[in-house]
């Protein structure tokens, strides 16, 4: 199997993390990339240059445990890898790589012996809270390091997971963020579905139902959701949008939920099933087959195949479940980006308008900060088109999906439009021309410095590039990316610069101090790409081919640094 760029990328940041870096890594990577891809190609790396240490990679559904245990078998025929899994009536515990759920071997860490890496597959659904079943089974375990991979890297209780916890009683395993691979980013490359979100009349008003435990309380959020004239309405308009769809998942407020929608559905002349937590495993393993050879047009769950779910052909998520939970809708939304043939995109029906919670999908951050849900900050203003019902940017002229073109704008003033839009690409970058390109070291209140790169456009407008050269993992790769791209050894002048990249011929700087000194081989951009992300701007891309000659000469200026500065910051050499 040949991997994709990413995929290598991946194992090549965790081999250079677990060389260089004591603490354990996590690996970020967006729903349907094929986690299931590198977890196989780092065991098979590792055992090949390593052939006596022990690898158990541990997950929490018998989905993913299967699905893990045979890609693996699909790169690595002969590895010698066996399952402990009581959903899957395997009881290995012997086998130098072993794939095992949680459930199934929490207090039998003692029986399976050493271990010298353990992988943890979902990382985010791990907890180290004391009396937990993942707590009791690493502390008796011990692994010598552990590696995370998830596509949300966040808990409720603790924030995020590789960084120092946001509750003191539960302490965090992982010491920093190896590799990322984003939903944007897999969509433009092509291995990612786009999600097409469409403008929902049938909403809930959800002002009234409490939070428990991070969520809407599910029991006050039935009562709010499961109403006949609203179920009705709902289905009437899946129903609209699912005709020509190859397959629809459906998101319910509750288990009763479930039932009543899958009742209309059924009435309606529908086929189509609901999964439930106590839905039987020969029931729900039969449900999900007949769902992937499209015997059964729809499947209905209550937040159960959010993770280790995988059908390629799902074109169409109806989210009828409002929740607090970034995580749950990440997990929620990802089942729609697989990619598959005949597969033009996926659309969302946002009924829960979940999308106002979060923002764009491809860009939501999990952070440790609680934010105010009021503030809609990284949510567009968007148009509804008349003929398609796509939402669109409200500044294009036509519509991005059928061509049709909006009526020119009328002056309107304090009118609130919806904000609907799910990726941050509905949403129009714009293309600035750079008068001048200021360099310096910018110091925060995190300790850790990192090199400021400012653009000044026209109309004293100011863009700023973040580059954290002196972080580690995933930052500091993103870092060596932006300054190999944005650099040009032969742009060097000075006497200091020429000597230190004589030296140092990778040009790579470990400090900021050295890139400030350096920055004379910072190519200065004639434009960049900017969009709006709340209530600030980030720099999408830099335009680094020379400017048409009718164009100012080049500058660059030190930022705030005297020539003083810089022959002290030298010193530093």
């Amino acid at each position: 199997m040949k991997l994709r760029y990413y995929q290598k990328d991946c194992i090549s940041a965790l081999d250079h993390w677990l060389r260089n870096n004591p603490s354990n890594p996590v690996c970020d990577l967006a729903t349907g990339t094929g986690k299931s891809v590198i977890i196989a190609q780092l065991i098979k790396v590792i055992c090949q240059q390593y052939p006596e240490t022990r690898i158990l990679c541990c997950i929490d559904t018998k989905e993913l445990i299967d699905q893990n245990y045979k890609k693996l078998k699909e790169m690595w025929a002969n590895a010698p890898a066996g399952v402990c899994s009581a959903g899957l009536k395997r009881k290995d515990l012997k086998n130098q790589i072993l794939f095992t759920g949680i459930q199934s071997v929490y207090g039998k860490a003692h029986l399976i012996g050493s271990c010298d890496i353990l992988i943890v597959d979902e990382a985010h659904m791990l907890s180290m809270k004391s009396g937990t079943m993942w707590q009791q089974f690493i502390k008796e375990l011990q692994p010598t390091r552990v590696i995370g991979f998830t596509a949300t890297p966040y808990r409720n209780d603790c924030g995020l997971i590789y960084t120092p916890s946001t509750n003191p009683k539960i302490p965090t395993l992982f010491g920093g963020l190896a590799y990322k691979y984003s939903v944007k980013q897999g969509m433009k490359d092509g291995f990612l579905s786009e999600v097409i979100p469409k403008t929902m009349t049938t909403h809930f008003d959800v002002s009234g139902v409490k939070t428990q435990n991070g969520d809407f309380a599910e029991s006050q959020l039935q009562e709010v959701v499961n109403q006949k004239d609203k179920n009705q309405a709902v289905i009437d308009e899946i129903i609209k949008y699912g005709q020509d769809r190859k397959g629809w998942l459906i998101f319910s407020a509750g288990c009763d939920h479930a039932h009543e929608l899958d009742l209309i559905l059924k009435q309606r002349g529908y086929n189509g099933a609901v999964i439930l937590g106590d839905t039987p495993d020969n029931l729900r393993d039969t449900y999900i087959v007949q769902f992937k050879n499209k015997e059964l047009q729809y499947l209905i769950n209550n937040a159960v195949l959010t993770k280790g779910f995988d059908a390629p052909h799902i074109d169409l998520l109806a989210a009828v479940r409002p929740t607090q939970s970034p995580v749950l809708w990440a997990q929620m939304i990802g089942r729609g980006f697989r990619i598959d043939e005949g597969k033009d995109n996926c659309l969302l029906l946002d009924f829960a308008e979940n999308i106002n919670r979060f923002g764009y999908i491809d860009e939501m951050e999990f952070t440790d900060k609680k934010k105010n849900n009021s503030d809609k900050e990284g949510v567009p203003v968007v148009k509804t088109c008349e003929k398609c019902e796509s939402i669109n940017p409200a500044g294009v002229r036509e519509c991005k999906f059928c061509g049709h073109e909006f009526p020119p704008p009328e002056p309107m003033i304090n009118k609130e439009a919806y904000g609907g839009a799910v990726l941050s690409t509905q949403v129009m970058p714009e293309w600035k021309d750079v008068d001048t390109m200021f360099v310096s070291l910018h110091k925060s209140k995190k300790p850790t410095p990192v090199l400021k790169v400012e653009y000044m456009c026209s109309n004293l407008e100011r863009y700023f590039d973040w580059i954290c050269l002196e972080h580690e993992g995933y930052a500091r790769t993103k870092a060596i990316k932006w300054w190999q791209e944005n650099t040009d050894i032969y742009k060097a002048k000075s006497e200091k610069v020429v000597d230190w990249i004589l030296k140092n011929p990778n040009t790579i700087p470990r400090t900021i101090a050295e890139a400030v000194v350096l920055q004379e081989i910072i190519k200065k951009p004639s434009r960049i790409k900017v969009m709006q992300d709340g209530k600030f701007w980030r720099v999408l891309e830099r335009d680094n081919r020379p400017p048409p000659p009718s164009c100012q000469p080049e500058q660059v200026d030190s930022g705030d640094f005297s020539e003083e500065d810089l022959n002290e910051i030298a010193l530093e050499f």
